[in-house]
């Protein structure tokens, strides 16, 4: 059963960040954009039931990266690639809502347990930090 919603709806997430929430390990663009990232995971892991909507559009995490000029990546040709890949592996669409548990699980599931990260960003400048990491999704475990 879903959670019920916060009042202030499902938090959009885009496709490709649930990759990137997986092995986020403090370094980023910025140090605001750290920041950002950080408060998302943590708020995310404290409460794995939080409503998530997928999203093409930027968000929260989106919104501290220097690459956002008014809510449009800069190189949204790449992260478009990303969430496309993202959403054929684990048979979601845009504008679907379900727990973060939820998506995570999917891509466990379907991405990482595979083996098919490198398929999805390999290409990603952080790929050094992701390659050969440990999940932050270990809470799926309990």
């Amino acid at each position: 059963m879903a959670k019920e919603k916060s009042p202030a709806g499902p938090l959009p997430v885009r496709p490709h960040h649930g990759m990137c929430l997986a092995f986020f390990r403090g370094s980023g663009y910025s140090s605001r954009f750290v920041s950002g990232m950080s408060e998302v995971l943590s708020r995310l892991l404290a409460d794995p039931e939080t409503v998530i909507r997928l999203t093409c559009g930027a968000d929260r995490i989106c919104s501290a990266c220097p690459e956002n000029l008014d809510g449009v990546c800069l190189d949204h040709t790449k992260s478009g690639t990303y969430d496309g890949r993202v959403l054929a592996l684990t048979q979601l669409s845009y504008g679907q809502e379900l727990t973060f548990a939820e998506f995570a699980a999917r891509v466990t599931d379907r991405i990482l347990n595979p083996g098919l990260r490198a398929d999805v960003c390999s290409d990603c400048r952080w790929d050094g930090i992701c390659s050969g990491a440990a999940s932050n999704y270990d809470f799926l475990e309990r």
